[in-house]
């Protein structure tokens, strides 16, 4: 069961999900056979397909850049699910020891001592 909070959750969630750029471009000086005019080489350099792969369905898009992959993070992405209590975005496997610990509204939840989940304290035999 991991230990880190929410906030350093999803700070971290942000920092892995900055792909490196695809297509880099550089601007030479223009030579005089050019009239003045600025060329534009685009370079393609490798990129780490880890970086376009979702760290926790392990989906894969080469269109996948900072904006995609948070989109598909926050709505798409299986592997995570949205707190209804705090509206934290969580994994699934860690659903549980968020609404005991970290969630703004852990008050409300009690761990079932048969199963270990967490219940709401209405629902509580």
């Amino acid at each position: 069961v991991s230990t880190q909070s929410t906030w350093e959750k999803e700070a971290l969630l942000k920092e892995i999900s900055r792909p490196e750029s695809v297509n880099e471009i550089k601007e030479k000086k223009p030579s005089k056979k050019q009239n003045s005019k600025k060329s534009i080489e685009i370079e393609d350099t490798k990129v780490d397909k880890s970086k376009l792969t979702c760290d926790y369905c392990g989906k894969y898009d080469p269109k996948f850049n900072e904006n995609e992959l948070d989109l598909h993070m926050y709505k798409e992405c299986q592997m995570l699910v949205k707190c209804d209590e705090c509206g934290s975005i969580i994994e699934i496997a860690n659903l549980n020891y968020h609404l005991l610990t970290d969630c703004d509204e852990r008050e409300s939840y009690q761990e079932c001592p048969m199963c270990r989940e967490a219940i709401h304290i209405d629902n509580f035999e």
